[in-house]
């Protein structure tokens, strides 16, 4: 533990500084920079908690919504540890079988974390997803060191943004500074060979703004056999044509080559966690994000923005995928190969107008999406290298699929207010989906051709109210109707852990909130809601035995579910209480949620009645954090009832597929000081280095139990500097 604790010391790098609010400050008295640097670094900007009733040309009056701000937050970015980024949203379902935070798999209300499928995910305000209607698996997650801000909106979002029952998440990048140019650099080392190295130029030159960063990231993983070696890429340039138009160029870039360790079995996990049974199991992404956003503004009371996005991107995995408990018998490897080539565009206009003696919102947008997915399944070969090719190209011995998708969709949202506290807001979004499936499979060695035409139209319906009694109090209500369509997975994939049932439907139903929240600057901040999630022909996984006795996940639509429960967070900052100017902050943060999540009206008695899966009825997240000026300390914990992987509530099955995942608790220790243009900050990861895991898996990875990392310490060290004007 000495070696430990020295390396704690001895860590390295994290910087994030936040110049925006201050800036005129800064360009006003150039004379005294040096001093006012010295201010910058150590200024707190207010902490941005919710989104405002009206961010540019959206809606989210009378919406749950919430902001992770990652310059006011203690925690370790580098490796976007997400029960640390997310520790203040209440409710969350975090899987952490992947420490290097490649892929975010978060749930909530009883939905599926698996690549936080069941969120529409996105980066400044468009998809960044392999497909948000076929394919919404996020495989993609932005370095969180370039992000300013993270937005979360729960299921009313469906209104503004579509899909998903779980809401929005919207990544937002780096806003530029008001200076001609400023380099940031940050490099972390710690536990499991970790290096990461992230580097970010920025800047204003007359009329153009830029930001640009690249990351490198390299670990071996705390268990045998989980290597990872990842390159990310950004950049925005922005031209303010005037003072009533502007345009904006992206472009985003990933690829990461990941060795997986496979699954464990029950009795595995209990005997030594950190083993692996699986050396030849391999993980590849290549992802290119392309974007163009014009904005205009002709009046103070109109807005309109346009984006035009794409993706070209591909994912590659290989491997053994036979059950945990039986051993690699190193013959040809299963190789599934995905190709991504996707066009969306999304307009929005804002018109904000006198109805009597108050200002009325109506936000109305439109979208078109077309997303063509190859995805092919077969023999790769016997090696233990990250070898991509098929065994035979021309005739693969699984399949060969072809998914096109256009999604043409129509919205409007507007805020009444009726009093100069009380607004209603109603809305409705039109979705079209046109679905086209074409390819071949194989089974017992004979080919089948396969064409299906999938047209469907869902009108979408909500309305929230809003009643602003007092800065401490709004009370704020929702209800907005939800669906999910199919996933291309659900279609056709052959895995002899799970199987999908072949007329498998889209889902429906609808979220609803009623609650209560408010802000006294840094003193206080609180949202306590009641919940509902009502899901129709809930896609879900029962338990099934084939004629050899093989135990398997069976993929259909099972039953209706409804969720319900409440979700609450509060800090209070007690040294703020007695004095606010003081130089010294104890804060102390609760975030408790309880769901009560079952199927109903289910003809199936195996099930019906039976909890959700992936529903713990427990969720706690605490902690206390203490700053005296340049330096913070922050410690949390994490505590999550038991939960189910399968709709039958299986505790144990021998190829640990499913069953139980056990109640579990993880501490997080956080700390860092700044010096003039240096930060330092260090944190230690599963402080008690408890076992536990979250997640079994049924393919990728590696079927079976998904162990969390144990104890980890990761110190980093950030640098920024930036010309006087």
């Amino acid at each position: 533990m000495q070696k430990c604790y020295l390396l704690i010391f001895l860590s390295l790098f994290s910087f994030s500084a936040h110049t925006q609010n201050i800036d005129s400050l800064l360009h006003a008295y150039d004379s005294i920079q040096e001093q006012i640097d010295e201010v910058t670094i150590r200024a707190d900007r207010m902490k941005e908690i919710r989104l405002k009733s009206v961010e540019g040309t959206v809606i989210f009056d009378g919406k749950k919504t919430e902001i992770v701000d990652l310059g006011n937050i203690q925690a370790n970015v580098a490796t976007n540890n997400g029960r640390q980024i997310f520790n203040r949203i209440a409710g969350l379902n975090v899987w952490e079988s992947d420490a290097a935070g490649m892929q975010l798999g978060i749930g909530a209300r009883g939905l599926n974390p698996n690549r936080s499928a069941e969120f529409n995910i996105r980066q400044n305000g468009y998809d960044i997803t392999a497909d948000a209607i076929g394919y919404p698996d996020a495989y993609f997650t932005p370095p969180t060191e370039g992000m300013d801000r993270i937005e979360i909106v729960r299921g009313a979002a469906s209104l503004q943004f579509g899909t998903q029952f779980g809401g929005l998440i919207n990544f937002k990048t780096h806003q530029p500074i008001q200076k001609k140019f400023q380099i940031t650099t940050q490099l972390t080392g710690g536990s499991f060979a970790t290096v990461s190295s992230f580097n970010a130029i920025e800047g204003t030159y007359k009329k153009l703004t830029y930001y640009a960063y690249y990351q490198y990231k390299h670990t071996k993983g705390w268990r045998t056999n989980s290597k990872l070696n990842a390159h990310s890429a950004f950049a925005n340039f922005t031209y303010h044509i005037n003072d009533k138009i502007n345009i904006a160029v992206e472009f985003t870039h990933q690829n990461y080559l990941m060795q997986q360790p496979g699954g464990l079995t029950d009795n595995q996990f209990n005997q030594n966690p950190k083993q692996s049974t699986r050396t030849r199991n391999w993980f590849q992404i290549n992802w290119n994000i392309p974007s163009v956003k014009l904005e205009y503004q002709p009046k103070q009371n109109i807005r309109w923005n346009t984006v035009i996005f794409g993706l070209i991107g591909s994912r590659n995995a290989l491997g053994f995928l036979s059950y945990a408990n039986r051993a690699d018998d190193f013959r040809e490897r299963d190789l599934i190969k995905d190709k991504y080539k996707n066009f969306g565009l999304e307009s929005r206009v804002l018109y904000q107008y006198k109805l009597g003696k108050e200002q009325a919102s109506l936000s109305v947008g439109m979208r078109y999406f077309r997303g063509f997915t190859n995805k092919q399944q077969g023999l790769g070969n016997d090696a233990t290298d990250a070898n991509f090719n098929y065994l035979n190209p021309i005739d693969l011995e699984n399949s060969d699929y072809h998914f096109t998708g256009n999604n043409i969709a129509f919205s409007a949202e507007n805020i009444f207010k009726i009093t100069p506290k009380l607004s209603i807001t109603p809305g409705m979004r039109m979705e079209i989906l046109l679905t086209d499936v074409g390819g071949y499979y194989k089974a017992d060695s004979i080919k089948y051709t396969d064409s299906r035409n999938y047209k469907r139209v869902f009108p979408l319906f909500g309305v929230g109210i809003s009643y602003k009694a007092h800065e401490l109090a709004e009370v704020y209500a929702n209800i907005s109707q939800n669906y999910r369509g199919i996933n291309y997975t659900d279609l056709r994939i052959n895995n002899p852990n799970v199987r999908v049932d072949p007329n498998i439907k889209d889902e429906k139903g609808f979220n609803g909130d009623i609650g209560v929240r408010g802000k006294k600057g840094e003193k206080v901040n609180y949202d306590v809601n009641f919940f509902s999630l009502f899901y129709n022909k809930k896609v879900g996984s029962i338990q099934q035995v084939d004629s050899m006795y093989n135990i398997y996940r069976y993929k259909t639509n099972i039953s209706n579910s409804r969720s319900l429960g409440v979700e609450s967070f509060v800090e209070v900052d007690i040294l703020k209480c007695i004095d606010e100017n003081s130089n010294f902050g104890l804060s102390i943060f609760s975030n408790f949620t309880y769901t009560n999540a079952v199927y109903v009206h289910s003809q199936n008695k195996q099930i019906s009645g039976n909890i959700v899966e992936f529903a713990p009825q427990f969720i706690f997240r605490g902690g206390v954090g203490f700053k005296y000026k340049d330096f913070g300390l922050s410690w949390q914990i994490s505590s999550i009832s038991k939960q189910f992987t399968d709709a039958t509530n299986a505790k144990y099955a021998s190829t640990a597929v499913i069953g139980e995942i056990p109640a579990y608790y993880v501490m997080d220790l956080n700390t860092s000081y700044i010096y003039k243009w240096f930060k330092f900050s260090c944190s230690i990861n599963n402080l008690s280095n408890h076992t536990y895991f979250t997640r079994r898996a049924e393919s990728y990875p590696g079927p079976g139990i998904i162990p969390s990392d144990g104890i980890g310490v990761f110190g980093s060290i950030a640098f920024r500097w930036h010309t006087k004007k």
